[in-house]
């Protein structure tokens, strides 16, 4: 392998024993066989010459990518059995992407495609330690470590998330989107832990616990004999969670102690929001996406309107005549509220007064403050579930605060 054509036949001849399978087996006919094989042979002779570049790579990888798919669906169609060329193809998929990213190490495009394929091809082992070799070249590179976070939060990770969000703040200290994937991860936890207690019933009173008894009394009716069978009683959700939950279990009372625990009380949210001010010079619009961000969860998570209170109240301190701020203000009353509810409609009623309001007593900033507003009152116009009456009153704020600005 003095040279790049011995390189070239080097990779070339090692298909050789696959395509002579595909071709025994009357998977690819013998002309698309030649073709297959003349077309990696372009590819090699080039990535084997100086003229490879990391298109070239990608474009192979791409190639090989659409083949296997084919090869996949021919098998599937002939059905096939006990046949290792998908496996091959794997194999051979990684191999172009290890000589891709050995020669070009610094293209992230190529690394990423190798994640994307480890991913789709289940090899978690490889992804694990593809990504740490991505974080260790691009430890500057903000987008590497929100994509490991998550990637860890899918898997239940939730610690491993958050190190690796911690280690991306320490090397971006500027990055602010990764602040709000942090606090994005944060909540979501909090809302699975909540949704966890809802399901184990250890956030409701037991204030039920002898009711029934005339439903326990009429159980003995199910038994019919004339028709000689037995029909099987009821049960309600009440009865499985009464039944199932043992609040003297480890894991129940573990829980049930979280509520006055401070990662269940928002303090981690509240202490991520203070850093990222402190690092942003206390940036308004970075306050306001973290503001959005938590809002949604407010039916989820029951410590939502304190993370709410102490980030208004922070841009508040930082400026309380802007826009952003005022338009924050009056969506408020909303927060928290199911479109269904029947408190929906007072809390629209003082969102809309609050509005009003405001757009009278600015001055020089009303078209800002209108832009503002329509970021959450058109999405609420726009959603199905609003009653029509609600819809009307929502459209005509907004009319007025185009007409207004």
């Amino acid at each position: 392998m003095s040279n790049a054509s011995d390189k070239a036949r080097f990779y070339i001849e090692q298909t050789v024993p696959e395509l002579r399978e595909w071709e025994r087996r009357e998977i690819f006919s013998r002309a698309e066989i030649s073709s297959i094989s003349s077309q990696r042979s372009t590819y090699e002779h080039i990535l084997a010459s100086r003229d490879a570049t990391a298109q070239t790579y990608a474009r192979y990888i791409t190639y090989e990518h659409n083949l296997a798919a084919l090869l996949k669906r021919r098998i599937a169609r002939k059905g096939l059995k006990n046949t290792t060329n998908a496996r091959d193809s794997q194999r051979r998929i990684f191999g172009i992407l290890e000589r891709a990213t050995s020669k070009f190490h610094g293209d992230l495009p190529l690394w990423t495609q190798y994640l994307e394929f480890c991913k789709t091809s289940g090899a978690h082992k490889r992804h694990e330690k593809v990504l740490a070799e991505v974080l260790r070249l691009f430890p500057t590179r903000g987008e590497i470590w929100r994509y490991a976070a998550r990637n860890a939060e899918k898997i239940g990770d939730v610690r491993a998330a958050r190190a690796f969000l911690i280690r991306g703040v320490r090397f971006n200290e500027k990055d602010w989107d990764t602040y709000l994937e942090w606090c994005r991860i944060e909540m979501r936890w909090l809302a699975r832990l909540s949704a966890r207690k809802q399901i184990l019933g250890l956030d409701r009173s037991n204030d039920n616990g002898n009711a029934g008894e005339g439903e326990e009394a009429s159980r003995v009716e199910h038994f019919d004999t004339a028709a000689d069978q037995i029909s099987l009683p009821t049960i309600t959700t009440g009865e499985i969670q009464s039944s199932s939950v043992d609040p003297n279990d480890a894991e129940n009372v573990t829980l049930s102690k979280l509520d006055s625990t401070p990662a269940m009380t928002g303090a981690i949210p509240i202490q991520i929001f203070d850093s990222a001010m402190q690092k942003s010079n206390r940036k308004i619009s970075l306050a306001k996406d973290l503001f959005n961000l938590f809002a949604p969860f407010s039916s989820q998570v029951s410590c939502t309107s304190r993370i709410l209170d102490h980030v208004f109240n922070t841009m508040r301190e930082v400026d309380s005549s802007s826009p952003t701020v005022k338009s924050c203000d009056c969506r408020l009353p909303l927060i928290g509220i199911s479109l269904d509810s029947p408190n929906m409609p007072g809390a629209l009623a003082q969102a809309v007064k609050l509005v009003k309001q405001t757009a009278g007593e600015l001055r020089g900033s009303q078209l800002d403050f209108a832009k503002q507003v329509r970021e959450w009152l058109e999405p609420l116009s726009e959603d199905g579930k609003l009653v029509p009456e609600l819809k009307r009153v929502v459209d005509s704020t907004l009319r007025q605060l185009s007409k207004n600005s």
